[in-house]
This record gives structure tokens, sequence and C-alpha cells, in this order.
């Protein structure tokens, strides 16, 4: 505590960081950059465990033994859809549906909303047979994918949307304490796929992923390059803040949701069909059916490196820290003149809000006030204009990038940090990306280096991070299979996503647009304009 309290050892450090700043920024951005990827590895990470004993995994006797008619439904529903589309109008079979729930003894509700379609609610108050079940069931049916459930979610919560709008429901249940969406392709599937992103980047709680993974089958590969690839593609998916599934707009009713989907191996070593399927989602719900209370008591903010191992908010957050640490690192090699200019904003937002206080005492007793009093206090400055006079006075003179390279590596600092909190994937992607670039930029009288900033610039602005997302999306994620068809599909995908985005804006509520348009474009235009000041 004495090098902290002691101001020559303070001034020392200071000296030390802003003389080696450059060598300092670098190691902290290399390790702060490999500290992230460290986290995948199974001594880093922690095992996952279950933190709300009422679920009690694994502690009930299933009762799912037979398929239950699933394989002669299955063929039903095909032909009827078959016939059904002929027109290729492509319906959902909403009669079929609705006398098989009736067959099997579940209430079921029709409820309408005005997009295009109807959408089909299907509640069942117990599961036929089994008098266990302490909870209600909803069985839902939906069109339009996410704007069907958005209905939904907004005539249930009676809520209003601008664009969508529900009509009135005419069944209902209490207050939804989890969600499960299944995406089930075929009768036949390697393995269940756990897709919990949701919007935002919003996940459920820890707890219920843990409860799914302990009811289906386990992982068949491991290690640490298997880790890493699920660690970077559950953050890749959720850095836009799009839902991989319908379940992602449950997580904003304080709902845990997740999206469980079948895929479909070319080579797998055992496979599962609509029994075993069957048997995952009856373990989830028995589980489900002992909860007294909604999830609480695990993590909310986690990465996954694999359906049985975590990286809680806790590990995740000071590799980020180094990895923003050379914004701020940079800001002290500037002149210690700067302070000045802190000090005025402070003082200029003491002194506002002194002055309103006053003008507020003022207006109180303005009755009492004689006419000389109320001339003088209108020729008198406003107190936001006064202050921001100080303001002027006490900031440093002429033409200065520095200034400029101050507020806008502030500005970043303090983005990247608000960012990390909601969002940590997006935030990671965007430090990667922009703190060595935002460092690095400055003014310079060199022809060579200004033209070697301009393009680093465009690739670090929210158009070009956009075109370079597509691109990893088309060529490493899901890469095309014919070389020819990359190009066309990266600008489709681009198109895509920037009319998606503003969908997603007043459809859902995705704030992704209005934080890139608002907050990114605005400090990027500050570092684009900081190459066309004078290098005094």
């Amino acid at each position: 505590m004495g090098l902290l309290t002691n101001p020559q050892a303070r001034a020392r450090i200071s000296q030390l960081v802003s003389k080696y700043n450059n060598i300092i920024s670098c190691l902290c951005y290399v390790a702060g950059v490999l500290g992230f990827l460290a986290l995948a590895h199974k001594n880093v990470n922690a095992g996952n465990y279950f933190s709300e004993n009422a679920l009690l995994p694994g502690l009930v006797e299933p009762d799912f033994y037979h398929d239950f008619g699933a394989f002669a439904h299955l063929r039903s529903l095909n032909a009827h859809i078959r016939s059904l589309n002929e027109d290729k109008s492509y319906k959902i079979p909403v009669d079929w549906l609705e006398d098989r729930f009736r067959e099997i003894g579940l209430d079921v509700y029709i409820h309408n909303y005005s997009f295009m379609y109807p959408e089909k609610l299907l509640r069942g108050q117990v599961f036929t047979g089994h008098t266990y079940w302490a909870k209600d069931i909803i069985f839902l049916v939906t069109e339009n994918e996410q704007i069907g459930m958005q209905a939904w979610l907004d005539a249930y919560h009676s809520t209003q949307n601008q664009y969508i709008f529900a009509g009135e429901m005419a069944g209902r249940s209490g207050a939804i304490q989890a969600a499960i969406n299944l995406e089930i392709p075929t009768e036949t599937i390697g393995r269940l796929n756990i897709k919990p992103e949701g919007l935002n980047g919003q996940l459920p709680n820890l707890d219920l992923i843990n409860t799914v993974a302990d009811h289906r089958f386990p992982d068949s590969t491991s290690g640490y390059k298997h880790g890493l690839e699920t660690m970077l593609r559950m953050m890749w998916n959720q850095a836009p803040g799009v839902p991989t599934g319908n379940h992602g707009l449950f997580h904003r009713y304080h709902i845990e949701a997740l999206t469980l989907e079948g895929m479909r191996l070319k080579i797998s070593k055992r496979s599962m069909g609509l029994v075993d399927i069957g048997r995952v989602i009856e373990g989830v719900f028995r589980s489900l059916n002992n909860l007294l209370e909604r999830f609480h008591q695990s993590f909310f903010f986690y990465i996954l490196p694999s359906t049985d191992r975590y990286v809680s908010i806790g590990l995740y957050m000071p590799p980020f820290g180094l990895l923003v640490a050379p914004v701020l690192i940079k800001i002290s090699f500037f002149d210690t003149a700067f302070l000045d200019l802190f000090q005025a904003i402070a003082l200029w937002i003491s002194y506002g809000n002194h002055k309103s206080e006053v003008a507020g005492k003022h207006s109180e007793g303005k009755d009492e006030m004689s006419d000389k009093t109320e001339a003088t206090e209108k020729t008198s400055e406003p107190p936001v204009a006064e202050s921001f006079n100080t303001v002027i006075s006490l900031m440093p003179k002429g033409p200065d990038w520095q200034l400029l390279k101050c507020v806008g590596l502030l500005t970043v600092a303090l983005l990247l940090a608000v960012i990390s909190v909601m969002n940590i994937s997006l935030a990671f992607f965007i430090a990667t990306m922009w703190v060595p670039v935002m460092v690095l930029v400055r003014p310079t009288k060199s022809r060579l280096l200004r033209f070697l900033q301009y393009p680093l610039l465009l690739l670090v602005s929210p158009m070009g991070m956009l075109f370079l997302a597509c691109l990893i999306q088309t060529t490493v994620v899901d890469p095309v299979k014919n070389l020819d068809d990359m190009l066309p599909n990266m600008l489709t995908a681009v198109q895509t996503s920037l009319l998606t985005a503003v969908i997603d804006t007043y459809f859902y509520g995705n704030w992704l647009f209005a934080m890139v348009t608002l907050t990114l474009l605005p400090a990027w235009t500050l570092f684009w304009s900081l190459m066309w000041t004078h290098p005094y």
C-alpha cells in the first residue's frame, strides 16, 4: 500500500509506464488474447455442477419406454403436409394438430395475431395417465418463426408491440419458469445440440443447461482443440445478439429457455431416435417439475467450452481487462496538461449542478422578487453556458491531435467496458480489432504511414467489420462448396445482415443496430477525423 500512497513512487511508476507504454501495451494485448483463448483448457475452466438441488436430475424413474405411436403420427403428419401444401402455400396442419392433441386429452386453444397467419397454442394441464405433474405444460406450435413466438409472448404477458398485433388469448396458465424449443429434422439424429444464445446475447441460467446436458448423451469428443472450437463458435453465435432459436425471445421475460437441435451426422458411432429424444425431454420436464422458484442460484454470465465445463464471468474478465488495457495505458503517454481538461469537465458538472440548485431556490420565491432582481436574472448567463465557458478557458489552446485521441481512447474504453457486461463475445471481437488500430493510429507527415493507416481504419469501421464477419461466416463457419459462389454469398449475407438488424430492432428489440450507429460509428468517425488533423 505504501507504493500506492507515496507520491514519489506513483510518479516513478507513471514515468515508467509513459516511457515504455508501447512495449507494455503490446504485452497486455498479446497476454489478453492468449489468456482468453486459454480459457478453453480444462485446467483453466471449471466443471459444471448443480446449484439448484431441487432439480434432482437422474433420480426419477423414466416412463418413456416406447414411442407412444410417435412413428405412426409422424408418417400421418408427413402425408397430411404433402396433401396440404400441393399448392405450395406451405401452411402448418392446424386441423390435424388440433385433432391429435385433443385425442390424447390436452386442452387446445387457438391464438390469432394480425401479422399474416394464425398460430396454434396447445396447453396440457397434465401429461395423460400420470399424477406427479405439479405444473402446467404448454405445447406451442407457431408459424412465421420468431414473429409468431413474439406475438404469443406479447399476448401471454399482456404487452404491446408496435409492429406485431397479438389477438386475445383464450387459454392462459401461470408464470412460466422455463421453455424448451425443439428443432428435430428427422426421425434419427446423431446427437442433440444445445443452443442457449438469446436476444442481445442473453443466456439462460446455467442450471438449465446442466439439466439438459445431464439427460442427453455426453459429447464423444474432448480435448483443448474441441473446447476452443466450441467456445469460439458459441461466442460467434452470441456476438450479434440474434437468437439462435425461438427460445431467445423468452429471456427478457425472465424465462430461462434454450433450443435442442437434432444434428444429422454422416459418421456417428451412436444415433438417437424418437424414443431416445422422448426420454431426454421427459427427464428435463421431470426435473423442472420439482422447481419451487425461478432459476436464480447459478450463473447467468458464462462461456461454454463444452456442455460439462464452463467459464464464469470471474474468469473471462481478467484477460479481457488485459486486452483493453492498452487503450488506457496509451493515454498515460500524453502530456499531463490534459488533466486540466478532466478537471474542467468535473468543474463544469458540479458548477452547473450548483447553479441549477440556486435557480431552483430562486424560482420558489419568485413572487417576492422585485422587478430589479428579475431584470438582473434575465441579463445573467445561464448556468450551463457560464460553466461551459470555464471548460473552454481551461482546455489546451491551438490544434492538438493528442487531445482528440485522448478523448477517443477514453470513449473506446468506456464502450468496450459497457458492452462486455452484457455481451462479452461482442466486446471481445470488437476489442481484438479495435484496440491495436486505435492505439497506433495518429496523424503523420509520412505518406507511407498515412496510406497504411487508412486501410486499417476502414477495416475496423462498422461496415468493414460487417464485411469481415460475413467473409468468415461463408469461409470458416459455414464454408461454401463452390469457391465461385463465395463472393455472391458474402454480398448477399451483408445485405441480409443489414436488413435483419433493422427488422430485429423494431420487432424484437435487438439493440445491435442502435448500438453500432449511435456509439461505435461516432467513435470510429472520431479516429477517422484524427487522421486529417495536422501532426504538430
